[in-house]
């Protein structure tokens, strides 16, 4: 079938068509990345010179000052100097705050909080930064030291009849008993046997734990000696006498029997009475102790050792 006098069939009208959008297609594809490529470029270029800037400004003082010690505050730190100076470093929509001096990270940056972790004097300044347009790490990292070493954390756990219980000094951002030191923090928990770990983390990373091992008592006859009231009937004679005068009854009673050195009777007077003594018999009861020496029982159920 024609389509005009020239004699072009449609079949090549409509591959040609199709040749021109490929071009097209590729050509604005091309272009677009081209344009996206100076883009990134352009992006890297400016988050590069930004690190660079806020890095050299704080090590600056990391290097050059004696640092006393390294704290947390509200949306950063505080860095102390020796001389009794300090200065915050402080991220507040992607404005980077460092005593006096301020930047704007670049409105493709996705900054993070300011964190830091401590080991001994060395600690780790931290501030996480990406881009929309990728993956690619432009975070900030600076180490430097203090005069005070942080203490290692501690805690210890003692245990009650009925609780395990946590004590340790600092302010922690975690206290509890998950290993993966997150979820609701607590003191203590119900005892039960087994060994029990508890874990602490401070604002600077850093992490402590301590355990305790609970066993149950054995049980054991334990023999007593137990006292209890009775009555016995106790007695007191008074001397011989050839006359009695003392009466039948009332406890007292006479004895009376012939002397024959004296050729007449003779008598004595005794009297009975009775009166509370205090006697012991022996009683098993079942007592609890711990089956190893080196534990400490808390209850008549339980042990520990820490």
């Amino acid at each position: 079938m024609k389509l005009n006098n020239k004699g072009y069939l449609i079949v090549e009208v409509i591959l040609a068509g199709v040749l021109t959008f490929t071009m097209a297609y590729f050509l604005i594809n091309l272009t677009l990345k081209i344009r996206n490529r100076y883009d990134d470029v352009n992006v890297e270029t400016v988050m590069l010179n930004d690190k660079t800037v806020i890095t050299n400004e704080i090590m600056g003082d990391v290097v050059n000052n004696e640092i006393t010690n390294v704290e947390n505050i509200t949306n950063g730190i505080k860095i102390n100097f020796e001389d009794g100076s300090s200065k915050e470093l402080t991220i507040v929509n992607n404005i980077i705050t460092y005593g006096t001096y301020t930047k704007k990270f670049s409105e493709n940056a996705i900054v993070g909080n300011v964190s830091i972790r401590r080991n001994g004097n060395y600690f780790l300044i931290e501030i996480p930064v990406t881009t929309k347009y990728s993956d690619k790490d432009y975070g900030i990292n600076i180490v430097g030291f203090t005069k005070e070493a942080l203490e290692p954390l501690t805690c210890n756990l003692t245990a009650s009849s009925s609780k395990i219980t946590a004590n340790f000094d600092g302010n922690m951002i975690y206290y509890g008993w998950n290993e993966n030191y997150s979820g609701a923090s607590n003191i203590d928990k119900d005892i039960t046997e087994g060994i029990h770990t508890y874990y602490i983390k401070d604002a600077f990373g850093n992490t402590g734990s301590c355990s305790i091992n609970i066993s149950k008592t054995e049980s054991y006859q334990q023999e007593y000696q137990v006292p209890y009231q009775d009555t016995e009937v106790q007695e007191a004679c008074m001397g011989y006498q050839t006359s009695c005068d003392c009466q039948d009854g009332n406890g007292w009673y006479v004895v009376t029997w012939y002397n024959y050195t004296l050729k007449q009777n003779v008598c004595q007077c005794c009297f009975k009475k009775s009166v509370e003594v205090t006697k012991y018999k022996t009683e098993y009861r079942t007592s609890y102790r711990c089956s190893d020496s080196s534990y400490t029982k808390v209850s008549d159920n339980y042990c520990y050792k820490s």
